[in-house]
């Protein structure tokens, strides 16, 4: 089998790509990561490790990932974050954002790619708001908010990403990424925010908050 820069087969970089992220939306990150002044970043999600590989080739000093499973959803034979394991600068934490906060210092790029369910990308940015995790201002991106659309008819429960872009657009700036869905469609399905402010960031994710759940959780158990 050839070997990758990665250690692994071109065989095992294909599975360990099926996370989700594309080589194109690997790049967009990249890009943004470039583009942005990191102090520590984030991603929210890490699956393969694919995302946070990329930004801290785009300059991260310090990242740090969280995910809830310790070895890669799609193949159990590799451990999550695989692709980012090599990197000194990469920092795993098994858990959700609220499990794990104290071990996460304050970070001023944040990539949400979990659980897509309405409130739980709210729910992430949350945490690290009211525990003082985020460095303002800070860069923000969402992935997969597309998924509500392409998913409409099926009744797919995918509006997480979707619903909180919503609610910060009307807050701050924010570029979207054209993606191609599934049938070769051109979709928005990533965007980028620039947040500068607290208050401004509490009061779009409660409006967020203010959507009727997907996951079954209790709305009075989450503020």
């Amino acid at each position: 089998m050839t070997s990758t820069p990665f250690g692994f087969s071109k065989e095992q970089i294909q599975i360990l790509k099926s996370g989700g992220i594309n080589d194109e939306m690997a790049s967009f990150l990249e890009w943004e990561a470039s583009t942005w002044s990191i102090s520590k970043s984030i991603e929210i999600g890490v699956a393969s490790g694919i995302g946070s590989n990329a930004i801290i080739k785009g300059g991260s000093p310090e990242h740090h990932g969280v995910d809830i499973n310790t070895r890669f959803y799609r193949d159990k034979n590799f451990p999550t974050g695989a692709l980012a394991l090599h990197h000194q600068a990469f920092y795993l934490h098994i858990g959700t954002v609220k499990d794990v906060i104290q071990e996460i210092p304050k970070v001023n790029f944040v990539y949400i790619d979990a659980d897509h369910r309405h409130p739980f990308p709210t729910l992430d940015l949350w945490n690290m708001e009211i525990t003082d995790h985020l460095e303002y201002p800070f860069k923000l991106i969402l992935d997969d908010i597309g998924l509500a659309i392409a998913y409409r008819k099926s009744g797919f429960p995918y509006r997480g990403p979707l619903i909180l872009k919503n609610a910060l657009e009307s807050h701050f700036h924010q570029e979207l990424s054209p993606e191609i869905d599934m049938r070769g469609i051109p979709w928005p399905n990533q965007c980028s925010f620039v947040v500068d402010n607290s208050r401004n960031l509490r009061e779009s994710l409660l409006q967020s908050f203010s959507f009727p759940f997907e996951a079954e959780l209790d709305p009075a158990q989450v503020l």
